[in-house]
């Protein structure tokens, strides 16, 4: 999501509706049933002036689809007991010279409390053998994140699919019940080691009453080395939006 977007939506209220997925499909392409409703296990919230912290900034050499490939393992922690908001890291990578060859930028639209983000990112640029070290910064952490009682809308159907190429999608339909505005979607990633993944997240137009809305939320920056589990489970959250 653009920065000045994502900007205009923190500023909005906030109520959360909060789902999860449970696998009873093949690796690769999870499919969920109906998940049932329930509160977000934090009613309040808080912030901090600093909740996250780099804990592992690693250089790894791993399986993709184009064979043995440098990747950045980077693990970030929560420190906070509340969820909070929008964080977005930053990945260099350098040659022996401390040259930059190459700079990512990965984020989560929403971080959740006492949680650690495990993130893989694999090497692109061509002269990818010279790769040498790693580092990684936090560049921006939201910290104020107001999620009170759930609505009326509901998730009737849901399902992940997680590719080792394209990153991570999640594609259902929620069911508007009474609510007349925009919502947003957020899908928190995890893989069967439970460790959290990343977000997905999508926006929806103006909803009617009793509408069916067909969402589709990817993130193609989802990666998993080829000896580590893909995500594999997930939590929906609807945002209700309103101007």
């Amino acid at each position: 999501m653009p920065c000045d977007e994502f900007d205009k939506i923190i500023m909005r209220r906030r109520e959360y509706l909060l789902f999860s997925g449970m696998a009873v499909g093949s690796v690769g392409c999870m499919e969920y049933g109906d998940p049932v409703a329930t509160l977000h296990p934090q009613s309040s919230t808080g912030s901090m002036d600093t909740y996250a912290n780099l804990k592992t900034e690693r250089l790894i050499t791993a399986g993709s689809l184009i064979g043995e490939v440098p990747w950045a393992y980077i693990t970030v922690s929560s420190g906070s007991k509340y969820d909070q908001g929008y964080l977005e890291l930053s990945v260099q990578f350098y040659d022996e010279t401390h040259s930059l060859l190459q700079q990512q930028s990965h984020s989560v639209a929403v971080f959740p409390a006492k949680t650690v983000w495990t993130t893989f990112q694999p090497v692109t640029t061509p002269d990818r053998e010279k790769i040498s070290s790693v580092e990684a910064n936090i560049e921006r952490a939201e910290t104020d994140i107001d999620i009170t009682s759930p609505d009326v809308a509901s998730i009737r159907k849901s399902r992940l699919t997680a590719d080792a190429g394209t990153g991570v999608s999640i594609s259902g339909t929620v069911s508007t019940g009474t609510y007349t505005d925009r919502i947003q979607l957020i899908g928190l990633v995890y893989d069967s080691q439970n460790r959290f993944r990343g977000t997905v997240a999508t926006t929806s137009e103006r909803l009617e009453d009793k509408e069916q809305w067909e969402f589709h939320a990817s993130n193609s920056t989802i990666r998993t080395p080829v000896d580590q589990p893909d995500p594999d489970n997930y939590e929906l959250r609807i945002e209700r939006l309103e101007e």
